[in-house]
């Protein structure tokens, strides 16, 4: 009952400091002595561009498209490096993944001029090297191993971008030697 009370009591409070309070519309501000001349509307404001937009600009000027023009193997200790030779390899994003036993490597805003690459057995334990363009704008390298995904190492240098590639060889049991066999007569 208190509540019910206290309830009412609010209410009707509220409704007199309403119909007690002078309103203003908003053309009485313009001449009110409270009116700030310094309050402008949004739409007035001149904001810079937010930060999103900022990235977006940014990104569009790094996405531009570097030219690979040629595909190199140069052998090495360990392996074989697989260089795609371009001027620009550190600005190269790289998206790697390993399936079975083959590795991919995507490279997107990136297009490889002339011909697909590919070369079969360059090493023991390397079934196939493949370059090619995926499409307009991205390329794929995918290693194929014979006994597994072989292990890669990416460098760039002046030359481009370097997949320093070591094939899984899986360890030769030694053969066990043939017991001999003795006869007695």
């Amino acid at each position: 009952m208190k509540n019910l009370q206290f309830i009412n009591s609010l209410w009707l409070a509220s409704v007199v400091f309403v119909l007690l309070t002078p309103g203003v519309s908003a053309g009485e501000a313009k001449h009110s002595s409270v009116y700030n001349s310094d309050i402008h509307l949004l739409r007035e404001l001149n904001l810079p561009l937010p930060r999103a937009a900022l990235l977006l600009a940014q990104q569009s000027t790094q996405a531009e498209t570097v030219k690979v023009t040629g595909v190199k193997l140069n052998s090495t200790d360990t392996g074989f490096d697989v260089i795609l030779k371009t001027t620009e390899g550190a600005k190269l994003q790289i998206n790697t993944n390993s399936k079975g036993n083959t590795y991919i490597a995507e490279i997107p805003n990136t297009q490889l001029q002339g011909n697909a690459f590919r070369q079969a057995k360059p090493v023991e334990g390397i079934t196939e090297v493949t370059v090619t363009n995926q499409d307009d704008n991205s390329i794929r390298v995918m290693v194929l191993g014979s006994a597994g995904a072989p292990k890669i190492e990416l460098f760039d240098s002046d030359k481009g971008l370097i997949f320093a590639v070591t094939p899984l060889v899986l360890p030769v049991e030694p053969q066990q030697p043939k017991p001999h066999s003795t006869y007695s007569t």
